[in-house]
């Protein structure tokens, strides 16, 4: 035994490496191939019933093959169908083959004639259409089943769907002014149509009026020639009563402005003559006089109170134009009015706050804002620049100092000069 595994194992370490010889066998068109397997002839070889001789072999009838049937989508009775039609066919070849083989091989009776035998084969003809018949119609049944399965699913599927809670769409609401109905629209069509209307007759009026305006203006004009032609006219024809459709409001309104006017101008001149008057009185005085006079009758010139500022407050300019109403005293004048006698050194705004009670940090202008200010005010500050060349007393700036005239600080008594 042992022996036995040596040599097949020296034999395998022989052949091991060695590539054994490929045969190639020709292509002939038609002939089997050599690899189709021997059940497929089992299943294709019909076999001869009727008894072979012992010295002849026995005789096998191949049939065809069925061409296949390629289906597109996967059914379950057109499979069952080509099973059948394949079935019937397989039965309809083996009795041709076994009736062909009883003919060939048997020994026909010496009574049967050649009627006979188209009476058989006739007779086999029938049954085997009537079996075709058969396994239509049952192929038929099932398929008329299958439908009514198929049929129950959808209407079992329709239920179920019309059981299942359907999607509803969310109402949206409308408003009045956006709705379009028909009534609306007939009514939207009605007021064009009336629009229409009414830019026609409009159209049509302001013809008419275009045409009235120029036979009014061609009127005009021709009296106008006219009175060219005739030259000029006299005094008589010259309308003077401008001022007879005027109101008696405006009329009323004019009258005071000239009386006004008349007071004023006549207040001024007679305080220029006093003025005037005065001027040259005094200028005809002797010092004496003068003085004596002063004494007399002392000037009353009424101090005017010096106003309190607010602390912080923001200092606002009255103007330096128009101030001569301001400064006669001339109350309502054209210009100034009531400005004249406003005061200005009143606190506004924000001014009018006491900023002395709040906290020392907060004592400034803008507190808080961008442009906050540094300093409170300049009386108790001091800004002086000491980096300025004027600011230091250098020997330089002294020395320019002294060459000046009336700078050098002497008190002694001079030399007498030279005679």
């Amino acid at each position: 035994m042992s022996g036995a595994l040596a040599a097949r194992g020296a034999s395998e370490e022989g052949n091991r490496g060695r590539v054994e010889a490929t045969k190639v066998r020709r292509y002939w068109p038609g002939k089997r191939p050599d690899w189709v397997g021997n059940e497929e002839e089992e299943d294709l070889a019909v076999p001869s019933t009727a008894p072979a001789a012992e010295d002849e072999p026995t005789s096998v009838q191949r049939t065809d093959i069925a061409a296949p049937v390629v289906v597109l989508k996967e059914d379950p009775r057109l499979r069952r169908l080509q099973q059948q039609q394949a079935e019937l066919a397989v039965v309809r070849r083996r009795r041709e083959a076994e009736t062909s083989g009883r003919d060939e091989d048997g020994e026909a009776p010496s009574s049967e004639d050649e009627d006979a035998l188209e009476r058989r084969r006739a007779a086999v003809r029938e049954r085997l259409k009537q079996e075709e018949a058969a396994a239509v119609a049952q192929v038929e049944q099932e398929s008329e089943e299958s439908e009514e399965e198929s049929s129950e699913y959808e209407t079992e599927s329709s239920e179920e769907e019309s059981l299942a809670p359907r999607l509803l769409l969310k109402p949206v609401f409308v408003p009045k002014a956006d709705r379009e109905t028909i009534m609306e629209r007939e009514l939207l069509a009605r007021q064009e149509e009336a629009r229409l209307a009414a830019e026609q007759a409009r159209a049509e009026i302001r013809k008419v009026e275009t045409k009235e305006i120029l036979a009014h203006r061609l009127e005009v004009e021709a009296a106008e020639e006219a009175s060219a032609k005739e030259g000029p006219r006299g005094m008589d024809d010259v309308v003077t009563d401008d001022d007879a459709d005027d109101d008696e409001e405006a009329y009323e309104a004019w009258r005071l402005r000239e009386l006004r006017r008349i007071g004023m101008a006549r207040e001024a001149r007679e305080r220029e003559e006093r003025e005037a008057a005065e001027k040259e009185r005094w200028r005809n005085m002797s010092e004496e006089e003068r003085r004596r006079h002063l004494a007399l009758n002392p000037r009353e010139v009424a101090p005017k109170p010096k106003k309190k500022w607010g602390f912080l407050q923001k200092y606002w300019h009255k103007g330096a134009f128009f101030q001569e109403e301001g400064d006669a005293q001339v109350e309502d004048g054209p210009m100034l009015g009531a400005l004249a006698s406003r005061d200005f050194s009143a606190p506004t705004g924000q001014d009018k706050f006491d900023r002395s009670t709040l906290p020392k940090v907060m004592q400034v202008k803008n507190f808080g804002r961008r442009g906050q200010t540094k300093w409170t005010h300049l009386a108790d500050q001091d800004t002086t620049d000491w980096g300025t060349p004027w600011v230091q007393n250098d020997s330089l700036r002294n020395k320019y100092n002294q060459k000046m005239a009336a700078s050098e600080q002497v008190f002694t008594k001079p030399k007498s000069t030279r005679t």
